[in-house]
């Protein structure tokens, strides 16, 4: 069976996170509470990136949409990715506007105050 070409933007995104070292949550059936979650969800510098991988004729669903808006509203950054270009622009502007991991330095903050509140 050939593959369709979204499935072969998933295997060209995932070769080009791993390759780069990027953490991917763990693959996941979309079940009732699932339902509309990216294709994809990677951890980057601290930011949780919801990936919705679509060809260029693919539409989103509303609840696909949703979930995107609700990642973002989150501090998360959810995008419908086309292309292989437009997700190594992303990690680009990450890596320009938040070129220090902030979470490192927020765990950092949690740690000493848990060592002075004896947690």
């Amino acid at each position: 069976m050939a593959k369709t070409k979204e499935s072969k933007l998933e295997e060209e995104i995932e070769r080009f996170m791993n390759k780069r070292g990027i953490w991917q949550l763990a693959r996941y059936q979309a079940q009732s509470n699932q339902n509309g979650l990216p294709d994809r969800l990677y951890l980057y510098k601290g930011f949780l990136l919801g990936l919705e991988l679509k060809t260029d004729e693919g539409t989103p669903t509303k609840l696909q949409l949703r979930k995107i808006d609700e990642i973002n509203k989150n501090g998360g950054i959810g995008l419908i990715i086309r292309n292989i270009e437009t997700v190594t622009k992303l990690l680009e502007y990450i890596d320009h506007y938040a070129p220090i991991n902030w979470s490192d330095t927020i765990l950092l903050e949690i740690q000493k105050w848990m060592e002075k509140h004896e947690y």
